[in-house]
């Protein structure tokens, strides 16, 4: 039996993927890859929807005295108002990670889209079937409409940044016969914050987390947190479950994801040590970083 029937024996083809995936981000460096993409902070300590929120006009979500808001927007259709809904999950983190990688890479605010939908998800990697022309459409809408505030609140100071991801954009119409470019413009607060403080991630160890956005998160906000630690990062569920875990109503039900997104994090960040305890997880100073400076020591 061949090495490869052997391991179809093993591993469904999901996971089969998963490995093939986490392969490539073992044996390359990003920059070998050409893989290095980058996402905006504000968009780091907290993130969207994990899944789509029900029965709510505004979904937030809690750092600290620090609180990210987001309220649908909404488009005409047939004289009337519809609610476009909120972005969620792992497509929408996808989009906004591809638009803010390549508005670092062209180092302005304009980044186009491409000449149609088609084009855009082979672009973004992903199949062109009907399904996802639908999936793709519908989260970039809800990416683009959303007004999405982050708003700092202790005892004696309120401040508030507005982080509406585009000020303005276009997605795909015909004029005259002719196709005109899709385009999304970045919001000057985005924008300004992704050329002063980007922060560099592994597309390709994202990629082979991109069915689980809780893994994502985990893996963007860690790549961040642990590069300058020094000791052991002791963290409760309690306390991460509002920054990332406000979609689950009970702390048991939060664990059993952040434990098993955790374990998805290690596959592609083999040098990512943590210890689980009962109420919460120990982080350890890693001996390497997964992104740009993969392949060199922290220090």
């Amino acid at each position: 039996m061949s090495e490869l029937k052997a391991l179809e024996c093993i591993y469904s083809s999901t996971e089969l993927r998963r490995l093939s995936a986490a392969e490539k981000v073992w044996t390359e460096t990003p920059e070998q890859r050409g893989e290095v993409g980058f996402l905006a902070r504000c968009f780091l300590v907290t993130n969207f929807p994990l899944t789509e929120p029900s029965d709510t006009a505004v979904w937030s979500r809690k750092n600290g005295d620090a609180t990210l808001t987001i309220q649908p927007g909404f488009v005409a259709d047939h004289g009337r108002l519809v609610c476009a809904g909120f972005p969620y999950g792992a497509t929408s983190r996808w989009l906004l990670l591809y638009i803010c990688t390549e508005s670092v890479r062209q180092q302005s605010p304009h980044v186009s889209l491409g000449p149609s939908l088609t084009r855009f998800l082979r672009t973004l990697g992903f199949p062109t079937d009907g399904r996802r022309h639908r999936a793709v459409r519908e989260q970039l809408d809800r990416l683009l409409l959303a007004s999405i505030r982050y708003v700092f609140r202790d005892h004696e100071t309120l401040a508030g940044r507005n982080l509406s991801l585009a000020s303005e954009f276009l997605l795909w119409k015909s004029e005259n016969g002719h196709r005109a470019l899709g385009f999304a413009t970045l919001n000057e607060v985005v924008f300004r914050d992704l050329i002063s403080h980007a922060i560099p991630l592994d597309l390709g160890a994202l990629r082979a987390l991109r069915d689980a956005p809780l893994a994502m998160d985990m893996f963007c906000w860690l790549s961040f947190r642990l590069r300058s630690l020094r000791q052991p990062l002791t963290l409760g569920w309690l306390a991460l479950q509002p920054q990332f875990g406000a979609d689950f109503a009970k702390p048991k039900e939060f664990s059993r994801h952040m434990r098993r997104a955790l374990r998805r994090v290690q596959h592609v960040w083999p040098e990512l040590k943590l210890r689980f305890f009962r109420g919460g997880v120990t982080f350890f100073p890693p001996e390497k970083l997964p992104v740009a400076m993969r392949g060199r020591r922290c220090r």
